[in-house]
């Protein structure tokens, strides 16, 4: 057990030594652009050691791909349940990457002078940050130059909400 302790402490060392690396030359660290307007800072991170630790679900994520792909949807992918355990764990995820690998802004659970709290995020900052997170990093910071503006956004989000409800009467045989 002494050896795990020893590999513990070593790994712990090297995080905080990427980070205090990461301050003192900007250049190690990615600039993430935010719907806001602000850059926010970040070491890599990979998704791959949370699918190792079971905090990604793949057989869930593989199905629901292969569903999608197929041109179904989510709910026919998968059940209520297995959707909220998709979600719970890529929210933990986010989580611990806001917690351990955001340089700027400064996440924390607990208010201090250096940092803010999640639920001081800006929500579209914060929305767009768990895809870029969940999308593996780069690739959402790719597509968030051809995102539309806010109200683009609000008026498909509208869209895709009366078609939810026209599906809904639908399969309920036009009862509401």
């Amino acid at each position: 057990m002494n050896e795990l302790n020893e590999y513990l402490a070593l790994v712990e060392k090297r995080n905080a030594e990427r980070e205090a690396l990461a301050v003192t030359n900007p250049e190690n660290l990615i600039a993430l652009p935010v719907p806001s307007g602000a850059t926010w800072l970040h070491l890599p991170f990979t998704l791959a050691q949370y699918a190792v630790g079971g905090r990604l679900p793949l057989h869930l994520a593989e199905r629901l791909k292969a569903v999608r792909d197929a041109g179904g949807s989510e709910a026919e992918a998968l059940s209520e349940d297995e959707m909220t355990e998709i979600g719970v764990n890529s929210l933990l995820i986010v989580r611990d990457v806001m917690l351990n690998k955001l340089i700027f802004p400064k996440i924390r659970l607990e208010p201090g002078a250096d940092s803010i709290l999640p639920e001081q995020i800006d929500p579209e900052d914060f929305d767009f940050f768990k895809e870029y997170v969940m999308g593996g990093g780069q690739a959402a910071q790719n597509s968030f130059r051809q995102q539309p503006n806010r109200e683009t956004r609000r008026a498909a989000a509208a869209r895709s909400s009366r078609k939810g409800a026209r599906r809904s009467t639908v399969k309920n045989g036009g009862n509401s």
